[in-house]
């Protein structure tokens, strides 16, 4: 059995058996190596240049897997109703957007799994008002922190709260400081009393608020 990365294992355990799946952006193809391995059956790897998938086509063969795969930039040569879960991670926001910008057309999809590695606020923000809901995430650490979201198809809303934030949970607290530390580091780089500077400052005022509270308990 292939051993995962905390985060690629992290995105294997939102997976079902009875998932048809998706990974966009497949990297090594280590995710589905290991989905094939515990009898996940209908795997599709894709990337956008074949000499990036090449490495996965390799690996694929070097462990024995019969895994479909694809050139893709995003799901343009993906046929997206014959699968149920899309898996997108290590990407910035704005690229996972615009992968998904033709979301309200993905008729069978009801599971996201996203690691997005910037602005996490956009891609609640966005997949809440398309229609799919924050079901679960997770803060995982290796080397440094990721967070690995769920979403599933659903007309339930979030708050705003949990856009800007995230799903709060006490396990997370070293997380949420080292988001602070983060921000206060941009804040310097940031001229005073611009739009730019007070938004970090009301996201940083809103991070220690959720470590005063978890403190409190």
């Amino acid at each position: 059995m292939i051993k995962l990365s905390k985060r690629l294992q992290k995105i294997a355990d939102y997976i079902n058996k009875e998932d048809k799946v998706v990974d966009i952006g497949c990297d090594h193809g280590y995710l589905d190596i290991y989905l094939k391995n515990i009898d996940i059956k209908d795997i599709l790897a894709t990337d956008e240049k074949m000499n990036a998938l090449q490495q996965a086509i390799n690996n694929f063969k070097l462990y024995n897997v019969d895994i479909n795969y694809v050139v893709s930039d995003g799901i343009k040569n993906v046929d997206i109703d014959n699968y149920d879960t899309l898996v997108i991670a290590g990407m910035g926001a704005y690229t996972i957007i615009k992968i998904l910008q033709d979301i309200n057309n993905f008729n069978n999809i009801k599971k996201l799994i996203i690691q997005s590695n910037n602005h996490l606020e956009l891609i609640r923000e966005f997949l809440n008002k398309n229609g799919y809901y924050l079901e679960d995430e997770e803060v995982v650490y290796e080397y440094k922190y990721y967070v690995v979201m769920k979403f599933i198809r659903s007309d339930k809303q979030i708050n705003e709260d949990i856009i800007k934030y995230g799903i709060i949970k006490k396990k997370n607290i070293n997380y949420y400081r080292s988001v602070i530390n983060k921000y206060l580091e941009i804040l310097n780089l940031v001229k005073k009393d611009s739009i730019k500077y007070n938004y970090i400052n009301k996201l940083i005022n809103g991070y220690q608020n959720i470590i005063e509270r978890i403190e409190e308990k």
